[in-house]
């Protein structure tokens, strides 16, 4: 965890940042090694996605307007 704060640091989140680290097969983890996620840069919503209420992890409805935006200009 120094290094995951050694990284945050340079990459300029010093307002704060999550790491998730995945493990085993239903957590989708690809390879048998340590892999830490460290994500930031905006505010994070808590849980992070919950598929009960439809949200995507910006706490948007899913298919919002704005992401229906997003896909068209892929």
């Amino acid at each position: 965890m120094v290094v995951v704060a050694k990284v945050a640091k340079q990459q300029g989140l010093q307002e704060g940042y999550r790491t998730v680290i995945n493990n085993g097969k239903h957590a989708n983890q690809g390879a048998d090694f340590l892999l830490i996620h460290v994500i930031g840069g905006q505010q994070l919503l808590w849980p992070p996605m919950d598929s009960s209420n439809g949200c995507n992890s910006e706490g948007e409805p899913e298919d919002s307007p704005k992401q229906e935006e997003e896909k068209k200009e892929v």
